[in-house]
């Protein structure tokens, strides 16, 4: 990902990505695509700075703290908007496999006091 934004920054447009199977494609194409290249630059900064988040939530859901699993899931909703407008195709799946351990495990969270 942060190389994808360097590309982006020095090239003025989206990274080209070869693919065994399917070819050449567009990096990070998808419906953010009409905007333009500034204002896909700027989607992909604030994306890369939500998924810094994850890392406060995980260590909140290690400690099986209850706002771990509630940032998570806000995360999760957050990141289904880009992966749609970026077009990206793998992270859904992983998407659901996280929100589907998010609700197995939601007893098992405790709140705490801080």
């Amino acid at each position: 990902m942060p190389g994808a934004i360097v590309y982006m920054i020095r090239n003025r447009d989206l990274p080209v990505i070869d693919l065994p199977v399917i070819g050449r494609i567009r990096g990070l194409s998808g419906p953010f695509e009409i905007l333009g290249i500034n204002a896909m630059i700027r989607l992909a900064i604030l994306w890369l700075a939500i998924n810094f988040l994850w890392f406060p939530a995980a260590i909140w859901l290690w400690k099986s703290r209850r706002k771990g699993g509630m940032m998570a899931s806000g995360l999760l909703a957050v990141s289904l908007l880009f992966w749609f407008g970026f077009a990206l195709p793998f992270p859904p799946l992983f998407g659901l496999l996280q929100a589907g351990l998010l609700a197995a495990g939601w007893k098992s969270l405790w709140r705490s006091k801080s």
